[in-house]
């Protein structure tokens, strides 16, 4: 998965990639898919880092490379146990104070920034100041075919049999408010809205998403 987020009140943007999995339709996710997930994405730690991402576009897109940044990691430390998380899901957890809570990635996480417990993302900054929507687009691209790459070949064929997962699975584009509702193209108004790109099984990409929202191949 490629993803970039912009919010009002800052002055640039994140583009987030790495793996994110979906159960089938009328599947629900289970210890199967997220050890498919996380072992996906484990096995492609070195690239999915935004070091390894930039020297890539330095090689043939020198623009794009010069839109991205990362002072920092652009993944976190580990925090808990993840194993526990692949076989039961996040559970409640009993707290220091003695309430009982559900456990997140607050709380627990792997070496990758994400939500819930199928995606497994890196984070490089984006300077909006130089970037053009069509920048976005060639990045977003350019950015899933650079996981396509890297995606080990045997993790392909696993994946296929548990759920629909990026790079390669699913097709997908879209953008929208946190609360579901589409917005329009430029929105600088709009509050961490994304544009979001996935590759069709045969390994074409589907529309920006900037423009609005293609349905699943």
């Amino acid at each position: 998965m490629a993803e970039v987020r912009w919010w009002e009140t800052k002055s640039g943007g994140e583009l987030r990639f790495g793996v994110d999995f979906d159960p089938r339709p009328g599947k629900r996710e289970d210890e199967e898919l997220r050890r498919a997930a996380y072992d996906l994405a484990t096995s492609m730690a070195d690239s999915l880092d935004a070091a390894s991402l930039r020297a890539h576009f330095e090689a043939d897109r020198p623009d794009l490379a010069s839109l991205l940044s990362r002072t920092r990691s652009s993944r976190p430390e580990p925090r808990g146990e993840w194993e526990p998380v692949i076989v039961h899901g996040f559970v409640d957890v009993q707290l220091e104070n003695g309430k009982w809570q559900r456990d997140n990635r607050n709380r627990t996480r792997p070496a990758f920034y994400g939500d819930g417990t199928l995606r497994f993302q890196a984070i490089a900054e984006i300077d909006f100041a130089e970037a053009s929507a069509a920048d976005l687009i060639d990045l977003l691209d350019g950015t899933l075919s650079y996981l396509a790459a890297r995606q080990p070949a045997e993790a392909s064929v696993a994946a296929a049999g548990q759920g629909e997962a990026g790079p390669r699975r699913a097709a997908r584009a879209r953008r929208a408010r946190p609360d579901g509702r589409p917005v329009r193209w430029p929105a600088p108004r709009s509050r961490a809205w994304h544009a979001r790109q996935r590759r069709s099984p045969d390994g074409t990409s589907v529309p920006s998403g900037l423009s609005g929202r293609a349905d699943r191949i």
